[in-house]
């Protein structure tokens, strides 16, 4: 007997949102769609930031994970893409 996996509620609405920031569909929803899928990746950051003193070495290497977390991220998506 062979196992299917079912895709979760999860993955199917970040595929949803994947379609349409980066399907065709209307200009309208891009923004939206990147917006939420930037959340997803932890891109933004909430708004009630306080103020902390950092020091530049600290800001550029949290800065440097996120973009590798992104990259990584969009290069996974870009695999399921040309894999069709």
């Amino acid at each position: 007997m062979r196992r299917v996996q079912v895709p979760s509620q999860e993955d199917r609405i970040l595929q949803e949102l994947e379609d349409i920031a980066f399907g065709s569909t209307t200009a309208m929803a891009r923004p939206k769609a990147l917006e939420l899928l930037g959340k997803v990746v932890r891109l933004f950051k909430s708004k009630k930031m306080s103020e902390v003193e950092r020091y530049e070495e600290e800001i550029t290497t949290e800065t440097h994970e996120m973009l590798e977390a992104l990259f990584e991220w969009l290069s996974a998506w870009l695999g399921l893409i040309s894999s069709e």
